[in-house]
């Protein structure tokens, strides 16, 4: 059985290097026993540390029993794994969907090789259900799992005796297989005869744009795009849980005519975005902030883009206290909420700059300074040179000139040139 290891890599990064080295040695039963144990053992102590790693651990034995035709000594571990990550589901939604999704894929292969159909099919939807509601919102990303859910169901629903619906479920797996254009085309024909499939019309939408997009075929993106948008629009009308991926689209339509240099029609897409990220961010969910962020970036880059700073400042002060409460609440978990603040740092001191008030602009000149000096490494070398020259310039307007000479210096250096004389 093929397995979709990378979510669980995902989920389990909060345990550190331990999951990788336990990985390189689990090819075999016994060893991965032997990381089952381990970890149980670090669960017991340390259970909001460690039970994902021991999920993990009993994911990767249950694959290798599978692997070896043991499905009698499989069921326990997978069985286990399931319950585990149903629970870190519970506590974390966002971070273990996936992984309990193939989870529940492994007990449904599992009960299926020991010939009890019946008791593997609800696992089988469940698994269909989490990928699906995935998928809705980046299919992309998802619609491998769902494709691989949807073939576990239909080979299982054969199995009962259900030929129509074993059908659909693989007549959808294999669609999810083909290219965006016929990926649209199968959940438009979906959609005509039941409304119901209209979310996977408006995700199968999005994935032809951003293919298209990545392809730097713009104007036929612009199609799929709007449409999504009218799709999505009208679901989040009748039922709120639709706001976010209609902010989703709302931002792929507004990159859309970016890319088309219509950056005045793409101020409505973003400002609309803003307001439903501003909307899903009052639960103060990490990942809403992120979005919430994110969007004021785009919005205010929009506003400079026309010459419009003062606008453009709102937005960008907004920004700043977003990513810096990020960055504090978990400054080790993730590199991202350091680069989001320091960028929205550069963005605010740039636009002072441009309003004319230097002194209010170098204090965020300098912490954008010193956030991209921490963060070092040639990744982010180009942003940290200009955030030196945006210094090196404001300390000359505040009639600094040694500091504005050392600034340009460095900025220089970084780029791998010679200092300025």
């Amino acid at each position: 059985m093929v397995r979709r290891r990378e979510h669980r890599r995902g989920a389990t990064a909060v345990v550190g290097g331990l999951v990788g080295a336990a990985r390189s040695i689990t090819k075999e039963p016994r060893a991965a026993r032997k990381a089952v144990d381990f970890y149980r053992g670090l669960a017991e102590t340390e259970p909001d540390r460690y039970r994902p790693a021991l999920a993990e651990s009993l994911g990767t034995l249950g694959d290798l029993l599978v692997e070896r035709n043991l499905p009698a000594k499989a069921l326990p571990p997978a069985q286990e794994a399931v319950h585990l990550y149903r629970g870190l589901v519970e506590a974390d939604p966002g971070g273990y969907r996936p992984a309990l999704a193939d989870a529940l894929d492994t007990l449904t292969h599992v009960l299926g090789m020991l010939d009890r159909p019946a008791e593997a099919l609800p696992p089988a939807q469940e698994a269909v259900a989490i990928h699906r509601d995935l998928a809705e919102g980046k299919l992309d990303t998802h619609r491998f799992g769902l494709s691989t859910s949807l073939g576990i169901l239909g080979g299982l629903l054969a199995k009962l005796e259900r030929p129509t619906e074993a059908q659909a479920a693989r007549d959808e797996a294999t669609a999810l297989e083909g290219e965006p254009g016929d990926v649209v085309a199968y959940y438009r024909g979906q959609a005509e005869a039941d409304p119901r499939d209209r979310p996977a019309l408006a995700a199968s939408l999005q994935l032809l744009c951003s293919r298209l997009t990545q392809q730097d075929r713009p104007a036929e993106a612009l199609g799929p795009a709007q449409e999504a948008v009218a799709i999505r629009r009208n679901l989040a009308e009748a039922d709120p849980r639709y706001r976010r991926t209609l902010a989703q689209s709302l931002n792929t339509l507004g990159r859309v005519l970016a890319k088309l240099d219509r950056p005045a029609e793409a101020l409505g897409p973003a400002q609309e975005v803003v307001a439903i990220c501003r909307g899903l961010a009052e639960d103060n969910a990490a990942s809403h902030r992120v979005n919430l962020a994110k969007s004021l970036y785009t919005l205010g880059d929009l506003l400079a883009k026309l010459d419009r700073p003062a606008e453009a400042l709102g937005p960008a002060q907004e920004a700043v206290p977003l990513w810096r409460g990020l960055a504090e609440a978990d400054p080790d978990a993730n590199p991202l909420y350091s680069v989001g603040l320091a960028v929205s740092l550069h963005t605010l001191s740039h636009l002072l700059a441009k309003l004319d008030r230097p002194a209010e602009a170098l204090p965020a000149a300098q912490e954008a300074v010193d956030l991209y000096r921490e963060l070092a490494g040639p990744v982010y070398s180009g942003v940290f040179a200009t955030s030196l020259d945006t210094l090196g310039d404001l300390l000359a307007k505040l009639d600094r000139p040694s500091d504005a000479q050392a600034a340009r210096d460095e900025a220089a250096a970084v780029r791998g040139g010679q200092p300025e004389t």
